[in-house]
């Protein structure tokens, strides 16, 4: 796919920023398990908070083929910083589901930066299985009172607001039976008890969050009631692809850095890349890394189109993030004993490159979709 001399400009400002403001700094922000309040306001001031707000609110409003690039290259340095692709999730939802009052009083201080958003959705017996959930809202005296608990959110101990996915009506309502609520942080009733440790990620928090007797105002009910599932899922079909061009960009990563290894290590009188081994190993890589970056590109393309575009979103997320395992377990074996210190950037990318096939539902309920889709149009 041919991108655009604006596209083009939008990859390189990127992948300019990635290396100027964030490389320099993971190894300290990995060490400390901390990502500092600074890089969110970074992101924010070079407009990556507004991805999905029209200009109106001093968004972006970027198309998915360029968000697609955005994510690539942020994946390509530290996937951890995909917490911006939640923050723009709430963003979403509020652009395009929020009352006009809604949009300008908060559409402004989540593109600004003033407000960091995070999206909480899984509990602890509902991961792929949403419709499971528990946690719920009912109306006492006028408010809305929040009681359950949503496990491995994002960032919430750092976030200003979380947008909560909750019961509203009874459950037999399966997907009308749920609402967005977006919860200011301090919210009497809101508790973070803890933040978990984790394979990779380790400056991203992945936090516990409970809810008892949580009141908020009606005013923080984002769109219609009833309808949370609904919005939830146009936002996580974008989602997904992100996901999917952060694997890619990673995979790219990941092959530069064996093809430069494979160069430069000496064995046995020669460089390990003029032995086959070596060699088949690099063009499947670069092979499987190809494909994946064209899903992406198409299926981004397509929802810029206004494409119905559900199950390949899935095919782009699920197919591309088992690339990046699998290059990043490549380029591992291919560095050998180095290739398992952390010295060397592959052992983070290995360790990062699992939780892709799990994000945004595991990849194997992505296939169970693909499948449906396929028997029900068949």
């Amino acid at each position: 796919m041919e991108l655009t001399q604006e596209q083009l400009e939008i990859k390189k400002a990127m992948r300019s920023f990635m290396e100027r403001e964030v490389a320099p700094n993971i190894n300290e922000w990995e060490e400390n398990e901390d990502l500092p309040r600074s890089i969110f306001q970074k992101l924010a001031d070079a407009g990556y908070a507004g991805l999905e707000a029209p200009s109106e609110f001093g968004g972006t409003a970027l198309g998915h083929v360029s968000q697609s690039l955005v994510f690539e290259e942020l994946g390509r340095i530290y996937r951890p910083l995909s917490f911006i692709s939640v923050h723009n999730m709430v963003v979403g939802l509020i652009s395009r589901f929020g009352r006009p009052q809604q949009r300008e009083n908060w559409l402004p201080k989540l593109v600004s930066g003033e407000w960091w958003a995070v999206f909480a959705l899984t509990e602890p017996d509902a991961g792929s299985d949403v419709l499971a959930g528990t946690a719920h809202a009912e109306k006492r005296d006028g408010k809305w009172v929040i009681n359950g608990t949503k496990v491995f959110i994002s960032n919430a101990d750092r976030a200003d607001v979380i947008a909560v996915n909750v019961l509203t009506e009874p459950k037999d309502k399966g997907k009308a039976s749920r609402s967005v609520f977006l919860v200011p942080k301090g919210t009497p009733g809101m508790t973070i008890p803890r933040w978990e440790k984790k394979m990779g990620y380790n400056a991203h928090h992945t936090c516990q969050l409970d809810f008892v007797d949580c009141i908020v105002d009606d005013e923080w009910l984002i769109g219609t009631r009833g309808e949370g599932m609904k919005m939830m899922l146009s936002s996580l079909n974008k989602s997904r692809v992100n996901v999917g061009s952060m694997a890619v960009g990673a995979s790219e990563a990941c092959l530069e850095i064996a093809l430069n290894y494979a160069r430069d290590r000496k064995q046995f009188g020669k460089s390990i890349g003029e032995f086959q081994a070596i060699q088949l190993k690099l063009a499947d890589m670069a092979t499987r890394i190809r494909a994946a970056k064209l899903l992406v590109g198409d299926t981004a393309r397509r929802l810029d189109d206004g494409e119905s575009v559900r199950a390949e979103c899935s095919m782009a997320k699920y197919f591309a993030t088992d690339v990046g395992n699998w290059v990043a377990s490549e380029a591992v074996q291919i560095l050998g004993g180095y290739g398992y210190l952390r010295d060397f950037i592959v052992e983070r990318h290995y360790r990062e490159a699992k939780l892709g096939q799990i994000v945004e539902g595991t990849n194997e309920i992505h296939r169970l979709q693909v499948a449906r889709s396929l028997l029900m149009n068949a």
